[in-house]
């Protein structure tokens, strides 16, 4: 509101004043002025009175004093009125501020562009760089033998002789081979003789004289050693069958890789030997080699550093980065920026320093050491500080010129990220139980390395991109970077996990592009006007002025609302005459299918019609043919929109991409289309009715209705007692009827007129709710109105009205009734009907002495059908019974299954007092020889008495399990899969060593774990652990008479195996030795029973807990360790279901990640009821404290990143939860919010 002006400020100044001494010089065109057009009406009437009634003189003389001072007075107030001087100023500011503005914008949106085709250039650099990769790598799979020799009349006799040489040296290599490989059984001293005889001439090679280099002139040359190096790759692995000659192999093989250039080959062995204390490798020459590298590189820095303070040169390949040890002649030199340089530089110097810091150099150094010092891990690290130095100083000219040729420090394949992902992995958990200086320092460089792969795979955006990690991978990826990342003991670690961190964000972000399959999408336009809406493909670049955007070249294909534009604005009219309504929403549909591509449209989701379809298919009909594959069949299209944005006129070019089906509610994603946001498993927030006591009958799986234990079959009936399942706390009750009951098409359980309705007999509590759904048969006389007995209570009938017309019945259920009734105490008993409510005249009681148990019987004497049966020892409020009419109970049963599928593959079994059988199929007991039928019947049922293998602890709640003889053994099933890799912990106890009476002492076993006679574990007749086939044994002999916890560790190539927490047996096997082939583990099973003779009335072992996981644990993090030390701690956590299995149920009840987290940590409990139960009772101080400690993290973790945070991207993803949906970036968030919750608890049992 302006001010109201006052009428004091508009007077006209006296008419008669002679005063005013004001300027009078301006005068209308023909000197006269005419005021009456300017007076007020009340003066020009006074005039005219006075100039009739006065002598002419005089009134010619008042007159004209009285136009003078009106001019006057008149003028000032137009000059007043209509000064627009300030006004002009103000405009001319705003219009060159806005001139600045737009310069700007068209600046930005130039290099905007010129940066977005450079990253397409760049894209395209790179996967033809990839492509010729693939093409070198699968030659080089092939055997010179495949090569054809080239005719002598076409070529040089001198190129002749090489390739005759190369399949010369092939054939002698293959044949030689065969001899040895002839005789190593019978004599492996003429293989290690030869070996060693190899090892001599490949350290004589030069270095420079095999590289990656050669090979792309003359590829046959490392075919033809091909067979011996694939020979060493078998030895390698034999380290228990031949040490000796699996030693010498390696050092062969890392000779090869390295004079090679080979990352691919170097890698694996890395790999496989870093954390290797033990095996000595002595590769002391090749080493050497290195060094002299190394100081040349060192000198020239220096000299540089003398001659000039503003650049320093770096050295390059001429050609390639290849080749590590070209030689310096033969280099160009290309000038860093000084800020690079310096870095590299800082990075030389230090991994000199720590070169030096473990005896590797200089050469004076290094020679000297004592062999033992060459072992695994040593030659590893120095292995990896020259090849992180080759990254440093290629890794950038090789992303400029857009090469992804393999090198001594690059290899963009599958097996690198996985590789290097496995090693930082591990050096992590190393580095947190041990703080070794040295390990941290390499895994800074492994980081590096990773790093610099991400960035490549990053930026060529291939569309295999999943060929080389799955989702799976980018979160674990996310996981460990992120942690590392917020990680304050090492300014660098810190840095190069931030700029992985980075990359991995950018992938995560990139835009949509589809290349096969039918995609859609919507716009909304709040404003309408002229937009259009369609796809482009690689190649769209619009000129910046004059431009229609989509459809103004041959790359991309638009429409406007009434017609449709494409090829360099080429024009159809098509839909209207209009251009799009407000609030219209558009979706935009694109079947990818090579002749067959066309684009279809829906507004407001009714169908337009096929706008766009190829110009040469002839069958589908369009308004528009034209080239939809310009780039040909392999083509990627995304989405795209141009907007008409009209000058002067504002709020013109708004528009709103819908990417997710779930917002696409005006024009929903059409029958088989795909969104191009396909949102996870959405997490119903504030929806679910609060977690219930006990659940029957819920879920669409009828096989779980009924509970299936091991129990023994019925004397009377030979029939197994039915038992209906509770899903949520295994309250499972007896019932009268079975499977055979349940309706299949809709999961109802029969009840009829013939009984006396469903028994529930429950615990009495001061407050119950008891809810179901019910249905009446089709066999009964359904009227649309009737009242039924709902339930019957120590002979009191209590009867309800029903309604089958009720507007709240679902139209396909009509019948379908949803019930609640709420008992509390001393008052009248409530009930709600499909939401409507009634009471009962019952008066709920309860006394625990009188009445302990509440004995219902729901729907007596009916045909009807129940299901959904749900009590809560609380009274449900209103909105949580509407939320339980809405959503109802079967989010219970997708939990109760994801627990199941979790505890197949990770589970610790243990035995309860006075048990007395085996609960469920998972481990069974057997006294006999193994039979498959067998084992498929005693996982049904038990076959004999099974309480002779327990016995209870004395003043604990616990049994344990023993075996007696040497006949009896457990069989643990691997839920019908075939495990590689898996980890076993048995909590055991072993009262004597075995014997065998017909053999000698050192063929007595007892045996541990068996998959066949090759692959067993067991203890010998003096206590030592010990592998079939393998000469090694344990470095500790087995306790007797107490309980010790015994882990073993599977891996496809080696088991570990540890007792009470130290590292007894670490040893190589054949591939998959191990493996569960036969989806079974054999505990404690004697193969042979003649190799331990033990009396069947003796105890041969005994076992408190079995605990198992479908994945190996390499290396133990320092909480675990502590954890296998005793049988006293606790394995629930280890074996711990995942917060996304256990909270998404919890955050449809309404509760916050945080305070489910605060919970389970807290009270050290994975019980989704229990979490529930403390939830909602103390929410609110729960709550207070969780968002207290989130602030605290969230500072401090934005504090130490802020340096390496220059856009404030990783800020703004932090700080804001709706920025992404991403599974990724929601993981980053948890890692900061929760960045010390990782430790597995070790509280004692």
């Amino acid at each position: 509101m302006g001010q109201q002006i006052s009428l004091s400020d508009f007077k006209i100044s006296d008419l008669l004043a002679t005063n005013n001494q004001q300027s009078n010089e301006v005068l209308s065109a023909n000197e006269t002025d005419d005021i009456h057009l300017f007076l007020p009406f009340d003066i020009i009437n006074e005039i005219n009175k006075n100039f009739t009634s006065l002598p002419n003189q005089k009134i010619s003389n008042e007159l004209s004093i009285t136009k003078q001072v009106l001019i006057k007075q008149i003028r000032n107030d137009i000059s007043n009125f209509s000064n627009l001087f300030g006004v002009k100023k103000f405009n001319m500011e705003i219009v060159e501020i806005l001139k600045k503005m737009f310069d700007y914008i068209a600046t930005t949106n130039t290099n905007l562009q010129n940066s977005m085709q450079s990253i397409i250039n760049k894209q395209e650099q790179l996967k033809n760089s990839y492509s010729e990769k693939l093409k070198d790598d699968e030659n080089e799979m092939n055997s010179i033998f495949s090569e054809t020799l080239i005719d002598s009349e076409k070529i040089l006799d001198e190129q002749q002789v090489k390739e005759l040489s190369f399949f010369a040296v092939q054939s002698l290599i293959t044949m030689l081979l065969m001899l040895l490989k002839s005789v190593h059984k019978s004599d492996s001293t003429i293989v290690h003789q030869m070996l060693n005889l190899t090892n001599q001439l490949v350290e004589q090679i030069p270095l420079n004289c095999l590289s990656s280099d050669v090979y792309k002139r003359s590829h046959n040359l490392f075919k033809s050693v091909k067979p011996l190096t694939d020979y060493c790759q078998e030895l390698s692995i034999q380290t228990d069958i031949d040490p000796i000659a699996a030693n010498q192999s390696i050092k062969i093989l890392f000779h090869f890789s390295v004079m090679k250039a080979s990352f691919k080959d170097i890698l694996p062995l890395i790999r496989k030997l870093i954390f290797n204390t033990n095996d000595i490798f002595d590769i002391r020459k090749l080493l050497v080699k290195l060094n002299k590298h190394l100081t040349m590189t060192l000198d020239r820095f220096q000299k540089e550093n003398q001659t000039s303070s503003i650049t320093t040169t770096i050295p390059q390949n001429s050609t390639t980065d290849n080749n590590v040890t070209t030689q310096v002649q033969n280099r160009t030199e290309a000038v860093l920026p000084t800020e690079k340089a310096l870095d590299i530089e800082q990075k030389l110097l230090a991994a000199i320093e720590y070169l030096k810091l473990i005896e590797a150099y200089p050469n004076t150094q290094l020679i000297t050491i004592n062999k033992k010092k060459f072992t695994g891990q040593f030659i590893c690290s120095i292995l990896l500080v020259h090849i992180d130095l080759h990254n440093q100083f290629h890794a950038k000219s090789k992303f400029e010129r857009g090469s992804i040729n393999g090198s001594f420090s690059f290899e963009l394949e599958a097996e690198t990220f996985k590789y290097l992902f496995e090693i930082i992995e591990q050096l992590t958990i190393v580095i947190e139980t041990s703080s070794n200086t040295n390990l941290e320092y390499i895994l800074n460089i492994c980081l590096r390395l990773f790093t610099t792969h991400l960035q490549f795979l990053i930026s060529a955006n291939f569309d295999n991109f999943h060929d080389f990690l799955n989702e799976n991978d980018i979160e674990k990826w996310f996981t460990l970077i992120s942690k590392l990342a917020l990680d304050d003991n090492l300014e660098e670690r810190k840095k190069e996990a931030s700029q992985a961190l980075t990359y991995l964000i950018e992938k995560q972000t990139l835009p949509f592009e589809v290349n096969a399959g039918k995609w859609y999408f919507c716009v909304r336009l709040p404003l309408g006007g002229a937009a259009l809406i369609g796809w482009a493909t690689k190649g769209f670049n619009p000129p910046l002025h004059d431009s229609w955007g989509i459809g103004d070249d041959k790359y991309s294909w638009g429409f406007d609302g009434s017609r449709g534009v494409y090829d360099h604005r080429q024009r159809s009219s098509f839909y209207s005459e209009n251009s799009w309504d407000e609030e219209a929403v558009c979706g935009c549909g694109i079947e990818i299918d090579d002749k067959n591509t066309n684009i279809k449209y829906w507004l407001n989701g009714r169908f337009i019609g096929i706008v766009y379809s190829h110009s040469e298919n002839t069958t589908i009909k369009s308004a528009i043919k034209t080239n939809l594959s310009p780039n040909g069949i392999f083509a990627t299209y995304f989405p795209a929109v141009t907007v008409k944005v009209y000058r002067n006129v504002a709020n013109t070019g708004v528009f709103e991409f819908i990417f997710s089906p779930e917002d696409m509610t005006k024009c929903p994603l059409p029958k088989g289309y795909k969104s191009l946001l396909m949102p996870k498993l959405l997490t119903m927030e504030n929806v679910l009715v609060a977690y219930p006591s006990s659940a029957y009958l819920i879920g669409n799986d009828i096989q779980q209705y009924f509970y299936t234990s091991r129990c023994p079959k019925n004397d009377f009936n030979d029939k197994k007692i039915s038992l209906l399942r509770d899903f949520v706390n295994d309250q499972h009750f007896e019932v009268p009827f079975n499977i055979d009951m349940v309706t299949m098409d809709d999961n109802l359980l029969k009840l009829s007129k013939e009984n006396d309705g469903f028994l529930l007999s429950l615990d009495n509590h001061q407050e119950l709710t008891i809810s179901f759904d019910f249905e009446i048969s089709t066999t009964e006389n359904r009227l649309d109105e009737l009242d039924i007995v709902l339930f019957t209570l120590d002979d009191a009938i209590f009867s309800i009205h029903i309604c089958m017309n009720d507007n709240f019945i679902d139209e396909t259920n009509i019948y379908r009734q949803h019930v609640v009734i709420l008992f509390q105490i001393n008052k009248q008993t409530k009930v709600y009907i499909n939401n409507k409510f009634q009471t009962l005249n019952y008066y709920h009681s309860f006394d625990p002495k009188i009445n302990s148990k509440l004995n219902l019987r729901l729907l007596p004497r009916l045909n009807v059908e129940i299901r959904n049966l749900g009590i809560w020892t609380y009274l449900l409020s209103k909105e949580h019974i509407q939320r339980l009419f809405t959503y109802g109970l079967s989010y219970v049963a997708i939990d109760y299954q994801k627990l199941k599928e979790y505890q197949k593959r990770l589970n610790t079994i243990e035995f309860k007092a006075e048990q007395k059988y085996f609960i469920n199929e998972t481990l069974v007991p057997f006294n006999e020889p193994f039979k498959q039928d067998l084992w498929e019947e005693t996982k049904q049922s038990i076959k004999h008495d099974e309480s002779n293998y327990f016995k209870t602890i004395p003043d604990t709640n616990q049994s344990i399990v023993q075996l007696f003889g040497n006949k009896t053994y457990l069989v643990l099933d691997t839920a019908n899969q075939v495990w590689s890799e898996y980890t076993l912990i048995l909590d055991i106890s072993i009262p004597n060593f075995p014997s065998a009476k017909n053999l000698s002492d050192s063929e007595a076993r007892l045996t541990l774990l068996t998959l066949d006679n090759k692959s067993e574990i067991y203890v010998t007749h003096d206590g030592y652990l010990h592998v079939t086939g393998l000469e090694h044994q344990s470095s500790s002999t087995v306790k007797l008479q107490e309980y010790i916890r015994l882990l073993i560790s599977v891996q496809q190539n080696s088991i570990h195996i540890y007792v009470n927490g130290s590292l007894e047996l670490d040893v190589s096997i054949i591939e998959d030795q191990f493996a569960t082939k036969l989806k079974r583990i054999d505990l404690f099973r004697e193969l042979d029973l003649t190799k331990n003779t033990i009396n069947d009335d003796q105890l041969r072992i005994e076992c408190r807990s079995i605990t198992y996981l479908n994945k190996s644990i390499h290396i133990l993090s320092s909480s675990m360790k502590k954890l296998i030390q005793s049988t006293e701690y606790s394995l629930d956590q280890l074996v711990a279901p995942s917060f996304n299995i256990l909270s998404t149920s919890l955050i449809g009840i309404g509760y916050k990640e945080q305070s489910i987290k605060y919970v389970m940590k807290k009270y050290n409990t994975t019980n989704i009821y229990f979490i529930d139960k403390i939830l909602r009772e103390e929410i609110q101080s729960i709550e207070n404290i969780c968002q207290q400690e989130q602030q605290q993290k969230r500072l401090d973790v934005l504090r130490r990143w802020s340096p390496y945070d220059e856009n404030r991207t990783l800020h703004m993803l932090i700080d804001n939860d709706n920025v992404t949906n991403d599974s990724s970036i929601s993981i980053l968030r948890s890692e900061i919010d929760n960045d010390d919750d990782d430790d597995i608890s070790s509280d004692k049992k």
